[in-house]
């Protein structure tokens, strides 16, 4: 990605909470039936010619202008301003973006042609003349693909990304976007940077993930497929010097596997993940770590109690599917009700430990005493 087209889509990303907040503002659809007017007015009565008008210096590209081809387009970085003027005449025809970073005081110049499609949908969006840092057109898919794709560039850096996963958790948070999320479009761009060293851009993927996955049965359908469970898991198993990141990560799996059957058994049944999350769980009672020992105990508590979306034992003991399709499992009855009951109880001493632990705070200790009466009930019964 060019460090113009990456500079687009960026500022695009860092306006988005802004965006959501305030609402986008819809370009009028116009044909041969319903002709665009040849001027635009604002609500002050104000009006000014729908084609932008350029002369030799800088103007601003007011709201809902459209830009003509063959002009020198500017976007400052910082505030989002978008100016044009006529090209000079020793310039191509072609449509020129210049690209000002004050902070770190660069130019750069890049012929519109250079630009994918996304960077260009950027560039036609008006900016707005009330408060210029806003460019008010953009949709919320071109900010999601904008969004991947700076965390998809192998020059991203931390506090870039940071930036670009910040829009992405308001934006997920749609149900339609945590979809296109979970079955792989952002993915893996986003997972990727759970193996970055800074901790804060770790705990943001997290919070992405929790976003995509809340509420949002099919989401956490195409992401539990996809292997997200593991990966979570995984890298709360590799991440003991961030008590923040550790909770951040408990937080999205306990999203991801809550009201979900089949990712319920699949915690619930699989020996290594258990292994690895009752390590994390024991790190955290060492390092008094409340938070996440509050949302563990939780989590626990939710997938095992029906009222909150759980599983009663005989649906724990239940073949493993992937929802309507007949897969089954090839493990004998038997052997999962014994694997079940291990699981279970590992959980309920690691939890009866907790309780022993002077420096629990009491609202931990309740949600602790409430997963170990579920657990209890649930182990009677397998």
């Amino acid at each position: 990605m060019t460090r113009l087209s990456k500079a687009i889509l960026f500022i695009a990303a860092i306006i988005l909470v802004t965006l959501l907040i305030s609402g986008h503002t819809s370009a009028q659809h116009c044909d041969n039936d319903s002709p665009c007017p040849s001027e635009i007015c604002d609500d002050q009565g104000n009006c000014y010619p729908r084609i932008f008008q350029a002369t030799n210096e800088f103007q601003v590209v007011k709201e809902g202008q459209d830009i003509p081809r063959g002009l020198h387009v500017r976007i400052d970085f910082a505030t989002g301003l978008k100016e044009a003027k006529l090209m000079d005449p020793d310039d191509s025809s072609d449509t020129s973006v210049i690209i000002l970073d004050e902070e770190n005081d660069e130019t750069t110049y890049i012929p519109e042609s250079f630009l994918d499609s996304s960077a260009q949908r950027v560039l036609k969006a008006p900016s707005s003349v009330g408060n210029p840092k806003y460019l008010a057109n953009v949709g919320d898919d071109d900010l999601f693909d904008a969004c991947v794709m700076v965390l998809a560039d192998a020059d991203t850096t931390s506090v870039e990304a940071l930036q670009a996963l910040e829009a992405l958790e308001e934006l997920t948070h749609q149900i339609d976007l945590g979809v296109r999320f979970a079955e792989g479009e952002g993915m893996e761009e986003t997972t990727r940077w759970l193996e970055s060293t800074d901790p804060a851009v770790k705990g943001r993927v997290a919070m992405v993930i929790s976003a995509a996955v809340q509420n949002n049965p099919t989401a956490q359908r195409l992401a539990t497929i996809n292997g997200l469970v593991e990966r979570l898991v995984k890298n709360m198993y590799s991440e003991t010097s961030d008590a923040v990141t550790e909770e951040r990560l408990i937080y999205a799996l306990s999203n991801l596997v809550r009201g979900y059957p089949w990712a319920i058994r699949r915690l619930l049944r699989d020996l290594t993940l258990e292994n690895r999350l009752l390590y994390v769980y024991s790190n955290a009672q060492r390092t008094a770590a409340d938070e996440l020992t509050r949302r563990t105990a939780t989590m626990f508590t939710d997938i095992l109690d029906p009222d909150m979306g759980g599983l009663n034992p005989a649906a724990i003991l239940l073949p493993k599917t992937w929802d309507d399709e007949d897969k089954l499992d090839n493990q004998d009855p038997a052997d999962v009700a014994a694997k079940v009951r291990y699981v279970l109880e590992s959980w309920q001493n690691a939890f009866d430990e907790t309780l022993e632990w002077r420096s629990t705070s009491l609202d931990t200790k309740e949600k602790v005493v409430a997963a170990v009466e579920t657990i209890k009930g649930v182990w009677e019964k397998v």
